[in-house]
């Protein structure tokens, strides 16, 4: 197998596992967080995301209210149509921001 066809296999399956196995997103949100901007697919019990730089996956925890996805640090809750990014939740360093819809 040359470098090319290496390449070609190594991208088809990066694209494979990024894709969650070709899964349809139930939505797809663009958001503004303070100065975060953040592309978010959300499926049935996660949310994919691209904070920043960063690609997330947090999933769907329990919330009184609306639709809350963690991953113990990142939290992205949405309550109809508000958005709200907590980081560093339950720390003396949390920070939120409400978000805008793009």
């Amino acid at each position: 197998m040359g470098k090319k066809s290496t390449l070609c296999a190594f991208a088809f399956i990066a694209a494979f596992f990024v894709t969650g196995c070709g899964e349809t997103p139930l939505s797809v949100v663009e958001l503004r967080c303070g100065d975060t901007d953040i592309l978010a697919e959300v499926y049935q019990n996660r949310l994919e995301a691209i904070v920043g730089e960063h690609s997330l996956t947090l999933y769907q925890v329990e919330a009184a209210s609306g639709a809350k996805y963690s991953d113990e640090t990142v939290v992205l809750w949405n309550k109809g149509e508000n958005w709200m990014l907590i980081m560093d939740e339950d720390t003396d360093t949390e920070k939120m921001f409400d978000c805008i819809e793009r």
